[in-house]
């Protein structure tokens, strides 16, 4: 009885170890975003940094991770992540989006259309998605399917006078 003791105990000391570790990664995630959207980048990675030593296969921490190195302009690094958060779950939509927004940002419109196609294959009512590849059609000069995307963000909640202005510059750029 004592040795069968001994055991339930030493089990229920690991399972709650395994189960703080994944919580302690949920909450460096969050913390995370909630830096990166303070525009606190570096101290967001160091979060998804932490997030990801304790649960290396969090593709969520990854994503971020790679949407912070984008807002840092650190696009390889940004991309490097992405796909492995894609590795990790290729049913995660918002890593394909933000990897299209990666590949935005290099100016690479036809991988960045490619990626909003996967994201949107994935999840239907993703208006960032609508509105990210709107605008990544303006520059390749495919208007007329950056008119549908326009209406379909914005049937989805997406602000129509900001996703227009987007669009109008990226014709402007062309």
């Amino acid at each position: 009885m004592g040795r069968s003791r001994w055991l339930v105990m030493l089990f229920l000391v690991l399972a709650i170890s395994a189960c703080g570790g994944s919580r302690g990664a949920v909450e460096h995630n969050n913390t995370g975003f909630q830096l990166e959207g303070q525009g606190l980048f570096g101290e967001a990675i160091a979060e998804y940094d932490e997030a990801i030593r304790l649960k290396p296969d969090y593709a969520e921490a990854y994503s971020n991770r790679g949407e912070a190195y984008r807002n840092l302009a650190q696009y390889e690094r940004a991309i490097q992540d992405l796909d492995k958060a894609i590795g990790l779950d290729p049913k995660y939509a918002v890593a394909y989006s933000n990897r299209g927004a990666a590949y935005d940002s290099q100016g690479q419109f036809e991988r960045a259309i490619q990626d909003y196609d996967k994201a949107l294959s994935l999840d239907l009512k993703y208006a960032l998605a609508y509105g990210n590849r709107a605008v990544a059609y303006a520059f390749v000069g495919k208007v007329a399917e950056a008119r549908q995307d326009i209406e379909r963000a914005v049937g989805l909640g997406y602000d129509r006078a900001r996703l227009e202005q987007a669009v109008e510059v990226a014709k402007q750029k062309r």
